[in-house]
């Protein structure tokens, strides 16, 4: 894949950036290297990747961090918002479900790799997993984490390490780790309130968020943040292409809507109506985090923190036009668009003790226990077997996934004489328990056939459809898996020399469903002196398919959704689970771990304590990806489930171990803190991130001539994200106002067609600009206005091939979306 000249000018700009801050200090000397020692930005004390509390520029590995103050920039009103505009290595993709504004659970990707290889940590603790059994467009995985049920303002720095990290954090931390510190101020507090909307006058934003701290006991801390919010969604749709209305004949009887015969019905707009919502979902969202401390004694602490978060969301799915035979007529005559609400609830607490036994090293013992339930409810629908019968609002069920870890952490720095500095001693043990499972089914009339044929129309009298037309979870698809996970690990680093560092991890972990699993880790890092030093990692990782993807089955019906216009014939569909004797007869089986081999390999340049430069280059190699198959349909598949005695269902999917990747790319870091003078304070950063993803192996059908995937599943890994992503940051301070400016570049990706390379779409170089400017009306209270997407940017337009029934203009694949310009007020007071 071949470097633009806009890519060369981003990488270029970037060193030439770096290169003419750092040419203020040339010629300094032994002034700079000392100085370089200095914390600055860029160089925030770490603890996630390391042994010891670390500046981030004297770690072994890549890791971006980010402050609150940089947190608060841009208008965001959860983590996920924030996170995304400050990393080039951070993407959040919109995903299919977004055209409707479902996908209540955002999948944080790194690296480009399924979102599922990313790990989430709290203070250092592994956060619980999601229900969601699928990934987000075009990226695949599962059970991934949710960074938003986490208070922005509850966070006092992100640390994200961009390596390979299995052996130090178990599983799922193959692409990398975020760690999100939380805050423990004992006192104080802040409260901040936004308001925002887009351009086109949707999308309504009304935000608070708010900290209070105090002392607890003696020495101890309390700390209680929360945020709430409510988004209005927005509309960028266009019209319906397809017709509506049954045509009608000479004799007045009625005509399938396509039909050429006949004439038009009167209320027939052709397409020139605006009939459905595809955009961003309204979601109404709050959460709370209390987080304490309290020393018990001189060498005993005691640490708690509980979590909880609930989102509603309420997103529109692909309208059904009158004549559909999912519709009844005598209850909707025009048609209707299904309303589907999501209700997300997380739940989470962390209760450890932290004994210090001076020279004998630090014991931490913790329990660890997250929970997400997932209920659905669809509104403004019908369930056409239930003919004049039917409920227009159904209950579609409740899906619960949870984590249980018991762990205990022991960290000790030893003097070794060989050593130039303490040998720094990790080691620990774990026991896991994850759980997934339906916890309720949909009501009735959301699943069952209620034996009422088609009313009307011209296939008055046919056998009409099973369940609701958005369908609930159904009794026979009721199912639950679990899994128990022993994990035991030891890692040190050796200081060979004051220059030389050497870090080496080993985990070994026991899963009740895969067995035994090692893990390794090996960095080096030398320093030439304190201003530059080279660092390399390699290092294997293991992730086990999650207990949803394999428990989870599914029954349906097929929907409208279709690039043709027309109306598809109805048919049951079903997903199997991977082990089943269906899957097993279509060329599925069992599925088996994702495994992977991480090699990155950079520098880091520091030639003055108000600069800095890193250039890291990775390599990737995922074995094993799990994906699902297309539709599988035909006499083979009607054969299989015929024999697996469910010959009901025409159409087969099941997730299997398809793909074979290789991903090679850069991360490019700049830093730079220029004091003006009488001219105030500048913060400048610059970062680059490009990838490269093949596909190198594709798993054959070996047991029937059926293709087991479509060509988006195998192509989206190496064209559907964008080849690079570019963040370009300034921060202007003088006095009391304050300007930031936020610009974000992204390379050229595509949309891959699921059957047709010729209506493959490639989206070309596009930036996007973000600006605040900021007022301190009092040291404790500051005004800030601002606009995200400055220049009301939008992506091109779907071409009409692509468009599914003319609703959505746009691709699902966007990184910034489509929906233009958004503006802000924001207010904040400290107290």
């Amino acid at each position: 894949m071949r470097l633009t000249n806009i890519k060369f000018g981003v990488a270029l700009g970037a060193l030439a950036f770096a290169s003419a801050a750092f040419a203020q200090t040339e010629a300094q000397g032994d002034e700079t290297a000392e100085s370089a020692e200095t914390t600055t930005e860029g160089n925030e004390i770490v603890v996630v990747g390391n042994r010891r509390a670390t500046p981030a520029l004297e770690s072994a590995s890549l890791i971006d961090v980010f402050s609150q103050d940089e947190l608060d920039r841009g208008g965001a009103v959860t983590l996920q918002q924030s996170l995304f505009r400050l990393s080039p290595s951070i993407n959040f993709p919109q995903g299919a479900a977004a055209r409707v504004g479902g996908g209540a659970t955002r999948s944080l990707s790194l690296r480009g790799q399924n979102p599922d290889l990313t790990l989430l940590l709290v203070n250092g603790k592994r956060r619980h997993g999601s229900v969601s059994t699928g990934g987000t467009f075009p990226y695949g995985g599962a059970g991934y984490s949710d960074v938003n049920t986490i208070p922005v303002a509850a966070v006092s720095q992100v640390e994200v390490l961009l390596d390979g990290a299995s052996a130090q954090y178990g599983s799922d931390a193959i692409a990398g780790v975020v760690n999100l510190t939380l805050r423990e101020d004992d006192g104080g507090g802040a409260i901040t309130t936004t308001l925002g909307t887009y351009k086109e006058g949707d999308g309504e934003t009304g935000a608070v968020s708010g900290w209070v701290g105090t002392g607890l006991g003696n020495g101890g801390f309390l700390n209680i943040s929360a945020d709430y919010s409510r988004r209005g969604s927005t509309d960028r749709s266009g019209p319906d292409i397809r017709p509506r209305y049954f045509r009608i004949a000479a004799d007045g009887s009625p005509l399938p809507a396509n039909s050429t015969q006949g004439v038009a019905d009167p209320r027939e707009p052709y397409g020139r109506d605006q009939v459905g919502q595809w955009g961003n979902a309204a979601i109404e969202h709050a959460a709370i985090l209390v987080n304490a401390g309290l020393p018990l004694s001189d060498s005993v602490e005691a640490y708690a923190w509980v979590n909880y978060a609930n989102t509603d969301t309420r997103s529109w799915v692909n309208p059904q036009v009158p004549s559909s035979p999912s519709n009844v007529r005598a209850i909707f005559p025009d048609g209707f668009q299904v309303i589907g609400e999501y209700y997300d609830d997380n739940y989470s607490g962390v209760a450890g003790l932290r004994y210090d036994t001076g020279d004998a090293g630090e014991f931490d013992l913790s329990l660890v226990y997250g929970r997400h339930e997932r209920d659905t409810h669809n509104f403004n629908l019908v369930s056409p077997s239930y003919g004049l019968a039917s409920k227009t609002d159904l209950y579609s069920g409740q899906v619960v996934a949870d984590q249980l870890i018991a762990s205990l952490d022991y960290d000790r720095d030893l003097d070794v004489s060989w050593l130039a500095r303490p040998l720094a001693i990790q080691a620990g043990v774990s026991f896991r328990r994850e759980q997934w499972w339906v916890n309720k089914t949909g009501e009735e009339q959301s699943w069952n056939h209620g034996g009422q044929p088609i009313l009307d129309g011209p296939t008055a009298g046919d056998p009409a459809g099973w369940g609701g037309t958005e369908q609930g979870i159904a009794p026979w698809d009721v199912t639950a898996g679990d899994r128990e996970v022993y994990s035991a690990y030891i890692g040190a680093d050796f200081h060979i020399t004051d220059k030389l560092l050497i870090d080496v991890t080993a985990r070994g972990e026991q899963y009740s469903d895969f067995g035994w699993t090692t893990t390794g880790k090996i960095s080096a890092r030398y320093d030439f002196s304190p201003a530059f030093a080279l660092r390399g990692t390699v290092s294997n990782g293991y992730h086990a398919p999650t207990v949803g993807q394999l428990a989870y089955q599914s029954s349906g019906y097929a929907g409208t959704w279709n690039h043709s216009g027309v109306v598809p014939a109805p048919n049951r569909t079903r997903q199997v689970q991977p082990d089943s004797s269906v899957a097993a007869a279509l060329g599925g089986g069992p599925l088996e771990p994702e495994k992977a081999v991480n090699i990155s390999a950079g520098f880091v340049w520091r030639p003055a304590s108000n600069a800095s430069l890193t250039v890291d280059l990775y390599q990737i190699e995922v074995d094993n990806r799990i994906v699902t198959t297309q539709a599988l349909t035909g006499p083979i598949v009607e054969a299989a489930t015929r024999a697996a005695g469910i010959p009901e269902y025409k159409s087969i999917t099941f997730f299997v171990n398809g793909l074979d990747t290789r991903t090679r790319g850069v991360d490019i870091l700049a830093s730079y803190e220029a004091d003006l003078g009488s001219a105030g304070q500048l913060d400048l950063s610059a970062g680059f991130s490009r990838y490269d993803t093949k596909v190198l192996w594709v798993r054959p059908n070996e047991v029937t001539s059926i293709d087991l995937f479509q060509r988006n599943v195998i192509l989206n890994p190496e064209l559907g994200t964008p080849e690079y992503k570019v963040v370009l940051g300034a921060n202007w301070r003088l006095g009391d106002f304050s300007a930031s400016l936020n610009q974000l570049f992204y390379g050229k990706y595509t949309y891959v067609h699921p059957t047709n390379p010729a209506f493959d779409e490639e989206y070309g170089e596009k930036g996007y600009t973000n600006l605040e400017v900021s007022y301190d009306v009092t040291p404790d209270a500051r005004v800030t206005v601002g606009a995200n997407n400055l220049f009301d940017t939008y992506p091109a337009q779907f071409i009409p091939q692509n468009q599914v029934n003319g609703i959505n203009r746009y691709s699902f694949i966007h990184p910034e979306g489509a929906n233009g310009a958004y503006y802000y007020l924001r207010v904040g007071v400290n107290f």
